[in-house]
């Protein structure tokens, strides 16, 4: 029995138009809920719409300047699209709360690493492994695994790896 190969859903077919359309008329309603603007965000990211998803993102982010789930989201797609700049800028530049999220820790050390920033990405490992100390690589990539291609996430995978999160 033959396997046919995962295709990634698109905005125009299948559960992600769907998704899209309830989304799109949630965020009609309430133009400023930053929760709908962060679910069209990911549903464009889940199909592989990054320039979408970092739009939906970005708004999110400017109706709600103090969620850190909204930044380290926008700052994913800002990395997958090569923008490690600006993902960096959205979480260098959070409220200071921030500095004891360990997802906004372990996302702004992989855009450094991504920026070929080393010092800084060691630094932000270390803070991410002292506050999440038990959190291991299966454990972050359910941060950024089903938002990206393979080897995009691969590249996420062998960073971690290099700055110390354990496989398990």
């Amino acid at each position: 029995m033959t396997v046919p190969p995962y295709e990634w859903p698109t905005r125009t077919t299948g559960p992600a138009a769907r998704a899209n359309a309830e989304i799109e008329g949630a965020t009609a309603a309430q133009p400023k809920n930053p929760f709908g603007l962060s679910f069209r965000g990911r549903v464009e990211a889940f199909a592989g719409n990054y320039a979408n998803a970092a739009r939906s993102f970005e708004q999110a982010h400017e109706v709600d300047p103090a969620s850190s789930q909204s930044a380290v989201f926008l700052a994913q797609v800002y990395d997958r699209l090569g923008r490690v700049d600006e993902a960096i800028n959205v979480l260098e530049n959070g409220p200071p709360q921030w500095q004891s999220v360990p997802a906004v820790r372990f996302w702004l050390g992989l855009s450094y690493a991504l920026a070929g920033r080393k010092e800084h990405a060691a630094t932000e490992f270390a803070a991410f492994r002292a506050l999440a100390p038990k959190w291991n690589l299966s454990t972050t990539q359910r941060l950024w695994y089903r938002y990206f291609t393979p080897q995009f996430s691969d590249r996420v995978a062998a960073l971690s790896r290099e700055y110390g999160i354990p496989g398990k």
